[in-house]
């Protein structure tokens, strides 16, 4: 892998590796060559559960764990790998014998390889980072049951107040990591909540949750 296109890769990624070997690794095909892949795989493979769970139990304080379970399942399942490995160009940069384009298990198994590296490479506060931030689209758009903002607006339409608003305060940060500030207030009473998150949609979810836990405390 040429030096441009690890650049290139990294800044996708939002993280420069410490030790590129591992990036080499996770990206060389075992039909290449590569005796790291499938073990960076199974290592990856779990530290995404591990984060997706995290991230799940924080974003939905108020579902059991049977939808817990389904939002999670939406979330590793291949597909949404392929999603985020398209995102990265992946296929461009894996080492392998042809050119042929990969089945969507292999781009899935090197994103997978690919986790497990990064996880290796900075640990796991730099794993869960990147994570955040290639998964944060697939995280507010796969909704399989109700999420904060339905159950808020139906909190509040039960009390005699009026449909939340939600207001867009700021964006910063770099364009691959940004962070979107979301004020929603609640009508009639002059009260608001401020949400943070790397997509619009996550901020007005976690502004959603903070107004939902104090009306249902």
């Amino acid at each position: 892998m040429a030096w441009l296109e690890k650049e290139t890769l990294e800044k996708r990624l939002g993280y420069v590796f410490q030790n590129p070997l591992l990036l080499k690794e996770a990206l060389t095909h075992p039909g290449a060559g590569g005796t790291a892949f499938q073990r960076l795989e199974f290592l990856g493979d779990r530290v995404l559960g591990l984060v997706i769970s995290h991230w799940l139990y924080e974003a939905y304080p108020h579902e059991h764990e049977g939808d817990l379970a389904k939002r999670f399942s939406t979330l590793v399942r291949r597909q949404a790998l392929c999603d985020v490995a398209g995102y990265l160009e992946l296929d461009a940069f894996v080492i392998r014998e042809s050119r042929a384009p990969f089945s969507h298990r292999v781009l899935a198994d090197t994103c997978e390889a690919l986790i497990g590296a990064l996880y290796l490479d900075g640990g796991l506060e730099q794993a869960k980072g990147v994570i955040r931030v290639l998964w944060a689209p697939l995280f507010w758009d796969f909704v399989i049951s109700r999420d904060a903002k339905t159950l808020l607006q139906e909190k509040l339409q039960a009390i005699g107040y009026g449909l939340p608003v939600y207001e867009l305060m700021h964006q910063e940060g770099p364009p691959h990591a940004p962070v979107f500030s979301v004020y929603i207030h609640i009508l009639p009473e002059e009260r608001s909540f401020l949400g943070q998150g790397h997509s619009k949609r996550e901020a007005e979810q976690r502004a959603a949750e903070k107004a939902l836990t104090y009306y249902t405390s």
